[in-house]
């Protein structure tokens, strides 16, 4: 694999285990926020 490839790679990976964390640890309620600004509809 190339450096920019290895790179790209590892940045890929950083931002995915960041955005899984912060699922994790965010409430119940800031998850239904997030979805309702996205246009989702949540469970009640």
């Amino acid at each position: 694999m190339k450096k920019n490839e290895a790179e790209l790679v590892a940045k890929t990976r950083a931002m995915s285990v960041a955005f899984r964390e912060s699922i994790l640890e965010a409430s119940e309620e800031e998850l239904r926020r997030a979805l309702r600004a996205e246009g989702r509809r949540t469970v009640p």
